[in-house]
């Protein structure tokens, strides 16, 4: 059974990345229901996130909400810090959707914090992305810019491309709003390449 639930799960997994959604739900239910039956409740919950970022794929909110904060729940139970920390990230995602700017930055600050305790580069300029977005949507565009900054720095220093791109967009979409549309254009291009 186990051996067909991790199949299944890297099968939802494949179509979730494809933009399959349904076909991706219905395999991963199916591998969270073998996970169960073994007792596995790490890649029970770890495949459950999958279901949680479909949700906040959709713009299910609510929804994607309250799959992550089960599995937060579970995460802590079995002390995983890395998985906690990415849960967290997605929470305050979700919550700034929402609208609940307070509440998302609360998660993202734990979130930081333990991606900066156990040395998640990767994750911590995720976060600090994260944070940007959320200063942005709030219109404090000088804070967006300094966490831009600090989140394209780290992604400089391993090398992650993708995560410079995006950072660089909200650093000119800051820059835009603090009217400075020359650097604002010289960020979005930045994004570009």
């Amino acid at each position: 059974l186990l051996v067909k639930a991790q199949a299944l799960s890297i099968w939802g997994r494949a179509y979730y990345h494809l933009g399959d959604f349904a076909t991706a739900e219905a395999r991963l239910e199916q591998a969270i229901a073998l996970y169960y039956m073994v007792g596995d409740r790490r890649n029970e919950f770890n495949t459950l996130s999958y279901i949680g970022r479909i949700r906040l794929d959709r713009d299910c909110y609510e929804a994607a909400r309250d799959y992550f904060e089960q599995i937060l729940d579970v995460q802590r139970e079995i002390e995983d810090k890395e998985g906690s920390a990415d849960t967290l990230s997605h929470l305050g995602l979700i919550y700034a959707c929402l609208g609940d700017y307070n509440v998302a930055r609360s998660y993202l600050g734990h979130s930081l914090e333990i991606r900066k305790e156990i040395g998640n580069l990767a994750g911590e300029a995720e976060t600090l992305g994260r944070f940007a977005m959320v200063y942005h949507q709030l219109g404090n565009y000088e804070t967006t810019r300094r966490y831009c900054d600090l989140a394209q720095t780290i992604y400089g220093k391993i090398e992650h491309p993708e995560g410079e791109s995006l950072c660089a967009t909200y650093l000119g979409h800051a820059l835009a709003g603090l009217d400075q549309l020359q650097p604002a254009i010289d960020a979005y291009e930045m994004a570009l390449n």
